[in-house]
């Protein structure tokens, strides 16, 4: 089933518009989304280490994360069309450390190292989206994150459902969550949902745990 699923996406036409970029009939990201990548962006890069982001989408991330101090970035993109954009991306930031893997993260997790900050903002059908980022919740806590890594991952509500709690304090002692106000989603993202306001939920891997969860 996750074959056919991934055979299906690679199928997709990716159109690229000035305030979208759409992949078949799944509009996957907005250009009025940049503020809020640029959040995700502030809180990762205090690692100032190795950082893995999953989806590079319209690049709006993986630009913004290029303004700060980090040791290396890598980016996992399948879709062929969009792997073409990340490719562009590293040619014009030739003197960062930028590595490209053009497949699915869920074929890529033994091709991968360990690090530092994680930003997850993968595509996944609806029926499966909440199931993929619980398992990758648990991928990144025993395999992926460094002692004191950070993952944060894309959930556009105002607040974190229970069922997220639950699976995130599986894997992690402990999550943050950020707020973002003033955003300006379109009137296409607003008929879909989307307000002015959002959450950043950040989890933290950390070393040791506490005598409190002892």
């Amino acid at each position: 089933m996750k074959f056919n699923y991934f055979m299906e996406w690679l199928s997709l036409t990716v159109k690229q518009f000035s305030d979208k970029m759409m992949v078949g009939k799944h509009a996957i990201m907005w250009q009025w989304e940049s503020p809020l990548m640029e959040k995700y962006a502030n809180i990762l890069a205090s690692q100032n280490g190795d950082l893995l982001e999953i989806g590079f989408g319209m690049g709006i991330f993986a630009n913004c994360i290029q303004n700060y101090n980090i040791k290396s970035h890598t980016i996992i993109e399948p879709h062929p069309n969009i792997f073409s954009m990340a490719e562009k991306f590293k040619e014009k930031h030739i003197d960062k450390d930028i590595i490209l893997i053009n497949d699915f993260w869920q074929n890529a997790i033994d091709k991968l190292a360990q690090y530092d900050a994680i930003f997850f903002d993968s595509w996944s059908g609806e029926d499966e989206l909440d199931n993929d980022v619980f398992t990758f919740f648990k991928i990144a806590a025993n395999k992926l994150l460094k002692p004191n890594g950070k993952l944060a991952f894309w959930y556009y509500n105002s607040s974190l459902s229970v069922n997220y709690q639950i699976e995130l304090l599986k894997y992690f002692e402990k999550f943050v969550i950020y707020k973002l106000d003033n955003l300006k989603p379109s009137p296409e993202a607003r008929s879909l949902g989307f307000k002015n306001s959002t959450i950043l939920p950040v989890a933290i891997n950390y070393k040791e745990r506490s005598s409190i969860y002892d």
